[in-house]
């Protein structure tokens, strides 16, 4: 009986969902428990070893079309991987992987073998790939309503593994990696089937979670999703009298009076789309319905605070991938409901900031905030932001910041925010003082009866009484001119070392390989640059050895200490680089700044973060026929002419950037071109010249 109860606790603690990331101390979404063991595998290992299974299986596929297929859809996986995207461990992933073993256990054929992960992407999808591994996006949890939802969708991408439905796709992918290329930056992109694959998963994804014993509406309410993917998680409206006061009000030109009505994404004309009508896979589900009828089931405490967990990660990603208004919008409506939240406060002054600093760039922003794009609610928010000035937007982020951190005081990301919102707002001319009205000013205007005006004079007057802020504002302005050069600086120059900060230490990603060989085909190429960048990782540590350059490298998985902690910190490091990579130039504040000393306490001692990558590209060169011409007037000509005809050409770029983590500039780029081709030697050269760049200062 004893042994009963104990298999029966350890089955219950492995299906229960770990809870230990709350949303009052929320900062992230991190992975808990070992690492899984396919992380580390090597992609060689992991094609050939499918590849025998796909020929045990019959398929019909040639011996190159399922090396380029297998290398594809496990590189893509990967790219996740070593990016830090895929979490494991975090209570989504428990929750989902709770319904997954139910399904497991209901399931006439042997599906013991399926993988469930949950991805950092506010993409809302989920997709199964080969190998059984199925990948559900924080965006999809976030719009979820109940567990039953949940395992519909997983049943269905079940269903896709079990009938080898990426097999199918298959075509697909070989459109996609043309010329030796993948072309999809999403995985997701690259499985896309057919109506009646879409429909056979539809119907065996139903049957099996029914049989696991969820209700035929909830299951067809997931498929209601689908229609509201287009929209927010709901119609907010926003209450812009959080950035007015008794001063100033937003004026009436920044507010749209009526918005386009929102259009349903249930019917649409499906012919040139992989996925069909929504409206008619409910339809056909609810023919198959023998219990059809509506149910209000209210999802239970945990699952709830999986799908909030989902919401406030989201923002992390809205940051990171520069959609800061989508993010804003989001950020303001669960602010409503959790006022005080900290996390949620950092994000919204850390969305305004980005925002102008975006708009003071010379690309502008990634993403457009004109309101015609959108609808409802969503619609009025762009309009907010489309009839703003740069220098308006540059006002309130200023104020929005200066808020904040003036309500969290010990907070340094906060307090070093501040610093970098002022630095945005003296860019613009229009921001000079004498424009702005102070308290005082504006008490004197109203006891003369004077008009006080409907713009943005008015929006700093309780800041203008503080010194602290006229003192960093004065300091802002001090440094706007030599800020400008430094970007000149950085702009102007293809390589850059800077003269304040210099390198010392390093902590450098993983090197990148990337070489595509146009004679070969995408499977080869993937394959051969996993063992290039064996190859590249111990020529650049060799490297650092001989310039007396202390490196720590991360990201590198197949270390035997590679650990969970490992990974979390590697996932901030990527975020980290990303950041800065979208914005180049000086003086941005990445958000992930402040968790750099958090995640890198045992490498306190390198005061910079960077990567170093090698980009190739090798084709055959084209028939000269006045070159063969040429050479036969020679004895030794044709030998000459035939060996610079065979020799293939070869082009190779070596980039490395680095940041300082103090004040998050960048302090050295090097960028080394050659047309030679490529081999050990000539690599090594370039990795220790460039990392030679960063000792000769």
């Amino acid at each position: 009986m004893k042994n009963i109860l104990l298999i029966l606790l350890l089955t219950l603690s492995s299906i229960t969902p770990s809870f230990s990331q709350s949303l009052e101390n929320f900062d992230r979404l991190i992975c808990e428990g070992p690492l899984p063991e396919y992380f580390s595998r090597l992609l060689a290992t992991d094609v050939k070893e499918k590849t025998l299974e796909l020929k045990k299986s019959g398929t019909k596929l040639s011996k190159k079309n399922t090396k380029d297929f297998l290398a594809v859809s496990n590189f893509g996986i990967q790219k996740y991987i070593r990016t830090g995207k895929v979490l494991y461990g975090d209570p989504l992933t428990n929750y989902a992987n709770s319904i997954l073993d139910k399904l497991k256990a209901n399931s006439s054929i042997d599906i013991n073998h399926i993988q469930l992960f949950t991805l950092k992407s506010n993409e809302i999808n989920a997709f199964a790939t080969h190998g059984g591994f199925i990948f559900i996006t924080i965006g999809l949890w976030s719009r979820l309503e109940n567990e039953t939802q949940l395992a519909n969708i997983i049943a269905h991408e079940v269903h896709h593994i079990t009938n080898n439905h990426s097999l199918e796709s298959q075509e697909f992918i070989q459109d996609q990696i043309s010329f030796g290329q993948d072309s999809q930056n999403e995985l997701s992109k690259l499985y896309q089937y057919s109506k009646d694959a879409e429909y056979q998963c539809d119907k065996e994804g139903f049957a099996l979670a029914k049989k696991t014993g969820y209700h035929d509406s909830l299951l067809i309410s997931s498929l209601y999703l689908l229609a509201r993917t287009h929209r927010p998680l709901k119609e907010f409206t926003v209450d812009y009298t959080r950035y007015e006061d008794e001063y100033f009000k937003i004026p009436k030109r920044l507010k749209l009076i009526q918005t386009t009505g929102i259009t349903s994404h249930l019917e649409f004309d499906d012919k040139n789309t992989t996925h069909p009508n929504t409206k008619q896979r409910i339809e056909r589900l609810k023919d198959q319905s023998t219990d059809y009828h509506y149910v209000d089931l209210k999802p239970d405490k945990q699952f709830t605070a999986c799908v909030r967990l989902a919401q406030f990660e989201m923002l992390n990603r809205y940051i990171v991938d520069k959609d800061f208004l989508n993010g804003m919008y989001q950020c303001l409506m669960l602010m409503k409901e959790y006022p005080d939240n900290v996390f949620l406060e950092r994000s919204h002054a850390m969305l305004w900031y980005a925002r102008a600093a975006e708009e003071n760039t010379k690309r502008g922003p990634a993403y457009t905030s004109d309101f015609r794009v959108t609808q409802g609610e969503l619609e009025r928010f762009y309009f907010f932001f489309f009839k703003q000035e740069k220098h308006e937007i540059s006002t309130l982020a200023t104020r929005v910041v200066w808020e904040t951190s003036l309500k969290y005081p010990n907070d340094l990301f906060l307090s070093e925010l501040r610093s970098k919102a002022l630095s945005e707002f003296v860019k613009h001319n229009q921001n000079e003082l004498k424009y702005f009205k102070t308290v005082d000013r504006i008490k004197d205007l109203t006891r003369m009866q004077k008009s006080l005006g409907k713009n943005f004079s008015h929006s700093l007057a309780l800041l203008l009484d503080n010194p602290f802020f006229l003192d960093e504002l004065n300091s802002a302005l001090g440094q706007s001119e030599k800020l400008q050069k430094d970007n000149e600086t950085f702009f102007s120059n293809r390589d850059f070392t800077s003269s304040d900060t210099a390198a010392r230490s390093l902590l450098l990603a993983k090197p990148l390989h990337s070489q595509t060989d146009l004679r070969t085909n995408v499977g080869s190429n993937l394959i051969d640059n996993e063992g290039a960048e064996a190859k590249l990782l111990k020529l650049t540590r060799a490297s650092s050895a001989q310039n007396n350059l202390p490196i720590s490298i991360f990201g590198h998985l197949q270390d035997s200490g590679f650990t969970t902690n490992n990974y979390n910190d590697m996932s901030v490091y990527y975020d980290y680089l990303q950041e800065n990579i979208r914005f180049p130039g000086f003086n941005f504040l990445p958000f992930n700044s402040y968790r750099i000393p958090q995640v890198s306490k045992s490498d306190s001692a390198f005061n910079s973060l960077g990567f170093i990558s090698v980009q190739s590209i090798t084709y055959r060169k084209s028939f000269s026929g006045s070159g063969l011409l040429f050479s036969l007037m020679s004895v030794y000509g044709f030998p000459t002419y035939l060996r610079w005809q065979l020799a293939p050409k070869q082009y190779t770029l070596l980039y490395l950037l680095s940041y300082d983590l103090k004040t998050h500039n960048p302090n050295v780029r090097f960028i080394q071109f050659s047309n030679t081709p490529l081999n050990v030697y000539h690599e090594g050269a370039q990795v220790y010249n460039a990392l030679n760049q960063i000792t000769a200062k």
